[in-house]
């Protein structure tokens, strides 16, 4: 069985986290969505916010199970630029400056390559967890992340570049709804659940593109 979950991020504060499951039954060869897609405040989980407590508000019943792929897609940078690491560090010599970059893109201290490889190939340019207010998110992310590696789980692609039992996957749904990748997908429009809450409405796109990643056999059909 493939389990994609879908965190769509929000700050520390409020009610902006999104959540999302979609599972592969491969008995009747089929995905399907695992509950309905809610969003909610970090502190409804208590000290136990884990992908486990997001399949079990969910309402996912099969955690006895040893066959069971897990990929968790997370909509928030889960790294920070390595001359911002430097400069904070207190590595001024390695940080530099980037005073006379062009483009604020080109800001090494604001962006990751990763940024700069989505607005050279689609033209959209992120927010920077350094310099916005995505920020928040980013360290909500990273700080949940951080213990569910020492849970198990594996962050791709710095944990490795193979899909595992548990892994967990940096998504943009921004990026997808932007090209309407799913209005190219019939077969994914169809799994979305209406929704008023746009939270929840990222978070399925989130689940589906960690449900994608965790399908190495191809057989969901999902791009």
């Amino acid at each position: 069985m493939l389990i994609g979950i879908g965190w769509d991020v929000g700050g520390w504060q409020g009610k902006k986290q999104g959540f999302a499951a979609y599972e592969w039954d491969s008995k009747m060869r089929a995905i399907r969505a695992v509950g309905l897609p809610f969003a909610d405040k970090l502190s409804s989980f208590g000290s136990g916010f884990s992908p486990d407590e997001i399949l079990k508000r969910l309402c996912f019943q099969h955690f006895d199970s040893k066959d069971i792929t897990i990929a968790v897609g997370v909509d928030a940078p889960l790294g920070w630029p390595m001359n911002f690491q430097a400069l904070v560090a207190g590595k001024r010599r390695q940080a530099g400056l980037s005073l006379l970059s062009k483009n604020e893109i080109d800001n090494t201290l604001a962006y990751r390559e990763t940024e700069r490889y989505l607005f050279q190939k689609y033209g959209k340019k992120p927010l920077s967890a350094t310099f916005d207010k995505l920020g928040n998110n980013a360290t909500v992310a990273i700080c949940a992340v951080n213990q569910w590696v020492q849970g198990g789980y594996r962050l791709l692609p710095q944990g490795g570049k193979d899909i595992g039992r548990k892994s967990i996957i940096e998504v943009y749904p921004g990026l997808e709804k932007l090209h309407d990748t799913i209005g190219k997908y019939p077969k994914i429009a169809d799994l979305l659940q209406p929704t008023s809450n746009a939270d929840a409405y990222d978070a399925q796109i989130c689940a589906l593109l960690a449900l994608s990643m965790s399908d190495v056999e191809g057989v969901t059909g999902l791009p």
